[in-house]
Order: structure tokens, then sequence, then C-alpha cells
């Protein structure tokens, strides 16, 4: 989940129209896209003319359901016969076009997780935006909220019929000392769109605003503005103005229940890499958290290998359990940094969920491209884990869940993309009875969780063993052959024999 930056209220009021929109216009094939090329033509008898705009793709199930456009008259140097937000099939033919009278610049559609609606959200004003629900199906509108500028990419969908955004309000307070848009405080605010209802998830005081920034398996990430005392907003933004604070901060979605054992943490968290520190609560109320701070690193690309890809830096503690001032359920927290940016904001929660055994924690992994993510899970002092793999989805969101649990493992793991992974296993029927770890002989496997196979690399037995011991850029195995002359030699490590291996990679599912 790669989370909006920081951005430099009360409920935010029901609206019926607005200036911005105009009715939907009937059909008509005056446009069509080429989802494979990502553009967009206007259609003449005989001929088609490409127009430059942007193409936007809308995925439910992991199927794409549709595309859209927006067709702004003065970001193009071609007449166009009807503008507005533009609609295309699957195959590129066009569906629907809605019209708009103004409020090109920012324009955008936010869609449903099961795609059977649409937030079509426009800029209104100096500050404000107009959120308005649609029913995909009809093209047909069926209520809409007044929002904030700052969300320049739309509302946030939670589920199929709520939605968190970002509210402007400058009617029941003001800064004081600012005028027109820098005078209204900003909220994050959930909307159901069935029952019409709002509900502040973080409202405005007179010396803190929030700006929502994303939304992840049950959490709303948002940037939280502060100072000490309402008279300090006037002295300006956050380059000039040294009493103005900032953080990412989160809270969890009303409601929401992975699972029975699930019970709402009652702090938040953040962290400090610089001097490995982990933080409880948020601003003025933050407090030290007595935790150690782990820390590791993936890369942003498809290959381990790819020296040009950004690497992003991944932190993780385990906070809450009995008698816990965090919470009653022990809950592993992951954050993230990536190093993309020379302005890079604090790190992101990625990822939060119960673990059973805490103390039995050794290690966290996450693949290439940040989709997978393993919890090693043994004994102090021994190399023997479970190792509980999870869908994590860094870019492209899928619900978190977990996937597959691999055991016994042993020693290290290595990600080969990012959905498989290599490990070594070990096999029980092969008893070395050599009276030391592991005891048994190894198994180099490779765990493709895209579907769920597992796969065997080598056949050990009591004389011979096999484990991974890394991968090398031309996509091969590294492995180590360990074997004795007899089962009796297995006592005796002298007696062993190492040889190294290549493995092939089986092929992707």
């Amino acid at each position: 989940m790669k989370a909006r930056k920081l951005i430099v209220g009360a409920l935010a009021a029901l609206v019926s129209v607005s200036p911005a929109f105009a009715a939907p216009a009937k059909t008509r094939e005056l446009y069509a896209a080429d989802p494979g090329e990502g553009r967009v033509y206007r259609l003449e008898p005989g001929r088609k003319t490409e127009l430059g705009f942007e193409l936007h793709e809308v995925k439910s199930g992991g199927e794409t359901r549709y595309y859209w456009a927006a067709l702004d008259p003065n970001a193009t140097d071609e007449a166009l016969p009807e503008s507005g937000v533009a609609f295309f099939a699957p195959d590129g033919r066009q569906s629907a076009l809605l019209p708009l009278q103004g409020g090109f610049d920012g324009a955008c559609v936010a869609a449903s997780p099961d795609a059977a609606r649409f937030v079509l959200s426009v800029p209104d004003g100096e500050a404000g935006r107009v959120n308005r629900v649609y029913d995909f199906a009809q093209m047909k509108p069926l209520t809409s909220v007044r929002g904030s500028i700052v969300d320049w990419g739309g509302p946030v969908w939670v589920d199929e019929r709520r939605f968190v955004y970002t509210s402007f309000d400058d009617a029941k307070m003001k800064k004081p000392g600012l005028e027109g848009a820098e005078a209204g405080y900003l909220s994050v605010l959930l909307f159901d769109a069935d029952s019409g209802e709002t509900q502040a998830l973080k409202a405005a005081t007179p010396t803190d605003e929030y700006a929502m920034m994303g939304y992840c398996d049950g959490f709303v990430t948002m940037a939280h503005y502060y100072v000490d005392d309402a008279s300090q907003w006037a002295a300006g933004g956050p380059e000039e103005n040294e009493a103005l604070r900032s953080e990412r901060t989160y809270c969890w979605l009303p409601g929401w229940k992975p699972g029975e054992w699930w019970r709402t943490p009652k702090n938040v968290f953040s962290v400090d890499v610089k001097n490995g520190r982990v933080f409880a609560g948020e601003g003025r109320e933050r407090r030290e958290y007595a935790v150690e701070l782990r820390q590791g690193q993936f890369q942003d690309a498809f290959s381990p290998f790819d020296d040009e890809a950004v690497r992003v830096d991944y932190y993780w503690f385990v906070a809450g359990g009995e008698g816990d001032p965090a919470g009653e359920i022990p809950v592993l927290y992951v954050f993230t940094l990536s190093q993309d940016s020379a302005e890079a904001d604090d790190p992101a929660l990625t990822a939060a969920f119960f673990v059973g055994e805490p103390e039995r924690i050794r290690d966290v992994g996450i693949s290439p491209k940040g989709e997978r993510l393993i919890v090693a899970v043994g004994e102090e002092g021994s190399q023997v884990h479970d190792l509980e793999l999870y869908r994590l989805s860094y870019y492209e969101h899928e619900a978190f869940c977990h996937l597959a649990t691999l055991r016994p493992a042993y020693g290290a793991f290595y990600w080969f993309d990012p959905w498989r992974v290599v490990y070594s296993a070990l096999n029980l029927e092969a008893d070395l009875q050599s009276g030391r770890e592991p005891g048994y002989a190894l198994d180099v496997r490779v765990y493709d969780s895209a579907v769920g196979e597992d796969y065997r690399i080598t056949e050990s037995s009591t004389l011979d063993s096999y484990r991974a011991v890394g991968l090398s850029e031309d996509g091969d195995i590294e492995m180590e052959q360990i074997s004795v002359p007899d089962l009796a030699d297995w006592k005796d490590p002298g007696r062993e024999r190492r040889t190294r291996l290549k493995g092939r990679m089986p092929a992707a599912g």
C-alpha cells in the first residue's frame, strides 16, 4: 500500500446539486480507448484522432471492469464534441459520458471495491470538492457530500458502501489571523452511501487538523498537523512556521473485525527510525513504548538482483497482550519507508495483525514489490521454524490475509520474486540419528504463493541432505549437498562431505 504524501472541520453538508455537474449524456460513441496503449481517441467517420488524455483502469476481483478518462477541453488542441468524464468498456468501447461544466483540473473517479458504485470527485471553489456517488450500471447519481480540495485522488472506499475523505470547515471554527481557504480546518470523515450518515474519524480541534491519506485492512492513514496554541496557525505553513508540526498517523475503522479474536488496539504507534524507538499516542500525547524495533529491506522490483531498484525499508515490532496498556491481544505492526524520495515522510503503517506467540517470532521478511510477507516462528537458538506466509500487496492492494504455513522449515529463506520463496524443509522420513539439529535430512523447496504450490527440488535420504544457501543472478537456486558414507557417520561431523550445487527454478504458476 502506497499512501499519499503529507499535505500542506466538522461534518460536511450533503448537497443535491452542484454547478460543476450536468445531467448524464445519452450514450453516443464519440470516443474510444485503446487499453493496451493507454490512449483515448475522438471518433469521426472513417478516422480516429488521439487526444492525449490519461486512461485510468478500474479493477475488481482481479478483473478489469471499466476504464475512465477526464476529457478536458482546455488540455487538448483538438476540438471535443462533448467534454466531461468518459467511461469505456474493457474492450475500449465508450459506455457512458458524464458532462462537466467545470472543475476539470482535479476531477477524478474513485470506484468502490466491487465496482458497482463510484464517486465522481470534482473541485468546487477555493478549498472544496463535491464527491458525488453514482450507480455504475445506471450512471445514476445517488447522493453527494462535500469534501476538501486536498483529496486530489478523491475519497477512498473502505468497503462496498462506505468511504473516507477529508472535509473542510470554516463555519464552526476559523484559524485566528487567517482568511479564506487558509482559515478553515480539515477533518477525516467516514461516509455511508447507503444511509447518508457521516461519522468523524478524526475531528479538528482549535490546535489540530487531519487530512486523509489512505486506507488499508482496517486502518485509515492520515496526516496530523498541530500547534500548541491556535494563534500559531497564522505564522504560515510548515516551511516557515516553527510552531507547526506534522506527523503521519492512523485510526482504526469503526466496527472492523477480521476475526473473533480481534480487539481494537488501545494505542496508535509511530516509529523513530533514526533512533530505533517506538512511540504510542500521537502529537503532544506521544510517549515512548519500550519494545525492540527490528528492521529489514525489500526492493521495488520483480527481481532481488535489480541494482537500480528503489529500496523500501521496513520496521516491525509486537505490542499488546495480557496486561499490556497497548491492548489485550498481541499485534505485529509493520511500517514501511520508501527511499525513492529525498523528502521521504515518516514511515507508514502498512500491516497490523494478530500473532499468537509473539515470544517465538524470530524474523519478518517481505518479498520484492511488497507482495508477500513471511513471519518466521521458532524457539530461540533453533534454526527450525514455521514460516507463516501472508499476502501483503504493498502497491496494488488486495486484502491482507494468511496464505500458508510452511513447516518444518530450516535456516534462511530466499525470495526469488514477489510470489516465490526458496527454503529448506525437514524430510521427517529421513531420520539422520545424528543427535544434533536438524536431526533429519533437508530438502530444498520452492513455494509459489500465486498458485499455492509447493515444489520439491531435491530428493534427500538418510545418507544425503540438501539445503538452500542462496540464489544466483542467472535464476538458479544455490544449494549445498551434505552426504556421508554410512548412516552412523552423521554422528561425526568430520565424515560429512559438502558439495555446492545449482538447482533450476520451476516455472511460475
